[in-house]
């Protein structure tokens, strides 16, 4: 197995795996490469390699952070690359100019097993949206029913509502790697707007890099001045997360206290406040309607 071999192709997964497909990909693989499996010459080092895969894919932060160094190199290489392409959305595959790296969670539990799985990737703020609704419409049917689930779905349905798990630090990579892709593809003005967003970067090896930037773009009579932020409120997400917390509960506890003891009328007076007429006949004379049927005179 080569070195060279990113932590996918170690697990002979594809990017956008899953967590249970990279852990069913590890299992299979581990077995095979285990030092006591016996068939083992290489001194147990292709497990090794294996383990670190699964140990840094089956994290969602650690995850985060490869994900990242691939789209993303580190700035000093980023700045010596020929021609970097642009980020796009893990979902629709388009070019976003302001990715965001996040991560939702989706909860399904039954009787006393509950598990909690990342829907995490690299997405636009249009998609990010709508897998933030449908991991909290998944979690609010799915999630509540086990002892630990009462605890996994409400957690995740509040990250869930309030834009998920994001990764500051991450989100600079990748927008550096933006701002050097638009210039090679000679978008200034975005350029422009995402070296704004970056001159104040908490990574001082970005920071100083966009510094070196700024005066060749405006050289070229770029503006200096953050993009307008596209990742304003979602107020769908938010409602779909909120609604997901609340309604599946009060459903159960409507259903659990409901009275199906209503009182059974057995009349058929048009008038309820009317006195029921006084049968004057034998026991086995009927009333129906005021009307003596049946009796015996």
């Amino acid at each position: 197995m080569s070195a060279a071999q990113s932590f996918y192709q170690r697990l002979g997964v594809p990017a956008d795996a899953t967590l249970a497909e990279i852990k069913t990909a590890f299992r299979k693989l581990a077995k095979e490469a285990h030092p006591d499996s016996g068939n083992v010459s290489d001194g147990g080092e292709r497990f090794r390699r294996l383990t670190e895969a699964y140990e840094t894919l089956s994290d969602a932060a650690r995850r985060a952070e490869y994900d990242a160094s691939l789209a993303a190199p580190e700035a000093s290489k980023t700045r010596s690359s020929k021609s970097p392409e642009p980020i796009r959305c893990k979902r629709c595959k388009e070019i976003t100019a302001q990715p965001r790296y996040l991560v939702y969670w989706r909860v399904w539990s039954i009787v006393f097993l509950s598990m909690k799985e990342p829907v995490q990737g690299i997405f636009c703020s249009r998609c990010a949206s709508v897998e933030s609704i449908r991991a909290s419409v998944f979690t609010g049917l799915f999630g509540w029913w086990s002892v630990h689930g009462l605890i996994n779905t409400p957690l995740s349905l509040i990250s869930n509502a309030f834009g998920g798990k994001n990764f500051p630090d991450v989100e600079e990579k990748l927008l550096f790697q933006n701002l050097i892709a638009f210039i090679y593809r000679n978008d200034i003005r975005i350029a422009g707007g995402l070296a704004g967003r970056l001159m104040n970067a908490s990574d001082q090896a970005i920071r100083n890099a966009v510094s070196d930037i700024i005066p060749t773009l405006r050289s070229q009579g770029a503006s200096i001045a953050k993009l307008k932020d596209p990742w304003n409120f979602d107020g769908r997400g938010f409602a779909a997360g909120l609604l997901s917390l609340v309604l599946p509960p009060l459903a159960l506890f409507v259903w659990i206290n409901y009275d199906t003891s209503a009182p059974y009328n057995t009349g058929s007076y048009s008038n309820p406040s009317a006195p029921i007429p006084i049968n004057p006949a034998g026991r086995g004379d009927v009333l129906e309607d005021g009307v003596l049927l049946g009796g015996h005179h």
